[in-house]
């Protein structure tokens, strides 16, 4: 029972941590006081989708990359391939 009570407290942690260093967990970023009603839905909208997610951390962490860095930083970290026209969709979506 001690096993699988350290296991699950080492899991609450290691997730802890994990999050608390994404840009997407920021909840001010949802909440900035002069958005109006539609541009909080084109955030939440935004942010819905996961791989847009990952190509916001992946820019906090390493800001101004071209789009073929994006792509490839993808794949290098064994993520789904993506294309470039998938990849230009995706961040036409983050800047609105």
């Amino acid at each position: 029972m001690t096993a699988i009570t350290d296991e699950a407290a080492s899991l609450v942690q290691s997730l802890q941590r994990r999050t608390s260093a994404q840009l997407t967990c920021n909840k001010s970023i949802a909440y900035y006081p002069d958005m109006d009603d539609e541009q909080l839905d084109r955030v939440f909208k935004a942010l819905a989708d996961p791989i847009r997610r990952k190509i916001v951390d992946r820019l906090r962490q390493q800001p101004n990359q071209s789009l073929f860095q994006i792509c490839a930083g993808a794949v290098a970290k064994g993520e789904h391939a993506v294309s470039r026209q998938a990849m230009t969709q995706h961040l036409d979506m983050l800047e609105k």
